[in-house]
C-alpha cells in the first residue's frame, strides 16, 4: 500500500463514514489487495464494491473470507485431507 503521508482521495472516500477501528480494518485489507489497472487500491475497492452493490468494508471481509476457504481448499489438496 502506498506510504499514508501521500493522501489517496479514493482512500479518503473509501474511508468514509467508518469508525476508527473499522478504518483500521480496511487498511489491514488493502495491503493485501492489488490495485490492478486502477490507479491506488482504494480505488479498486470502491469500483468493486459499487459495481456489486456492496457495502466496501463488507465487500473486503467476503472477499478475505473466501480467500481463506480457498486457500484452505488448496492446502487440503496438496496434503490429502478431505473437506466435509
Amino acid at each position: 500500500m502506498q506510504d499514508d503521508s501521500i493522501q489517496d482521495p479514493f482512500l479518503e472516500q473509501l474511508c468514509q463514514g467508518y469508525t476508527e477501528d473499522e478504518i483500521s480494518e480496511i487498511k489491514q485489507y488493502l495491503t493485501e489487495w492489488d490495485a490492478s489497472t486502477s490507479i491506488s487500491v482504494a480505488q479498486s475497492i470502491i469500483d468493486q464494491a459499487s459495481r456489486k452493490d456492496f457495502d466496501p468494508l463488507k465487500y473486503l471481509r467476503k472477499a478475505d473470507n473466501f480467500n481463506i476457504k480457498r486457500n484452505t481448499v488448496q492446502l487440503s489438496r496438496k496434503v490429502g485431507w478431505v473437506e466435509r
